[in-house]
This record gives structure tokens, sequence and C-alpha cells, in this order.
């Protein structure tokens, strides 16, 4: 029997790879089964603990982790659970952009073509006024009228 190190003894390559297990498990349990989700540990602040960048179009993603997860807050244990879940919820959603650009483009698409039309309407009612208006008025100077 193979005994486990406590974690607050783990090496960073050890925490490497339990962090991406945890996001492997994650991914599965939110049924992002299509999606190829790659971790890396570079993105360094003091305020942000993970970014993530997603192509919806390849079902790829990339969740930068703070590289202080290798460190010592790898213990925060609850803190990591709501961080791999937060950004791939937003993994989740990044499969409705796609569906929101879509229906911006065909809801401009269709005001645009309601104020043309409306305009239309518009510009030929008061061509109309305007040339019967014109009409009867040079019929009057003519004494037509």
């Amino acid at each position: 029997m193979v005994r486990r190190k406590k974690p607050e003894n783990w090496t960073p390559e050890e925490k490497e790879i339990e962090i991406k297990n945890r996001v492997e498990y994650c991914r599965k349990a939110m049924g992002l089964f299509e999606w190829d989700v790659t971790c890396t540990f570079d993105l360094e602040s003091e305020e942000i603990l993970a970014s993530t960048e997603s192509k919806a179009d390849y079902n790829r993603a990339t969740i930068n982790f703070n590289s202080k997860w290798l460190g010592d807050w790898f213990l925060l244990k609850e803190k990591l659970d709501g961080t791999v879940i937060h950004e791939l919820v937003h993994i989740l959603n990044a499969q409705f952009h796609r569906v929101y650009l879509d229906l911006r483009g065909t809801y401009i698409q269709t005001i645009r073509h309601f104020t043309n039309d409306r305009w239309r309407n518009i510009s030929e009612r008061t061509t109309v006024n305007l040339t019967n208006t014109l009409k009867k008025e040079n019929l009057q100077n003519r004494g037509a009228v």
C-alpha cells in the first residue's frame, strides 16, 4: 500500500497534477464532455485566482491559474473547488456566446429591414403628397384649376 503525502508536503508538480485532475473531474461532472480544457499556471496577480480563455467554435479552453496555487494557496481546498467550478461555468456560458451573437445579428438585420421599410413608406408618402401639392400649385398657376 502506497501512502500519500499530506498536501502541505506536496511538490508544485504534484499540486499541478492534483489541480488538473480536479478540473477534469469537474469538467465531466458539468457535462463539458466535448471540451478540451487545458490548465496553465502563469497568472501573476494579487487579486485574480484564475482566468479563462475559450474558443467555443472549437470547444477549446484554457484555464490560467494564479501561480500561487502551486504554493501555499493549494491548501485552500474549498477555494480551489470554487475557483475551478467558476472557471468551468465561464466555459459553459461560452457556448451561448455564439448564439447571442447570431441573435444579435438577426435582431440588427430585422431592425434595419423594419426601419428601411418604414423609411421607404414615409419617403413614398411624402413624395406622393409633395407631388400632388406641386402639381396642384403648378396647375393653379396656369389657371387650369
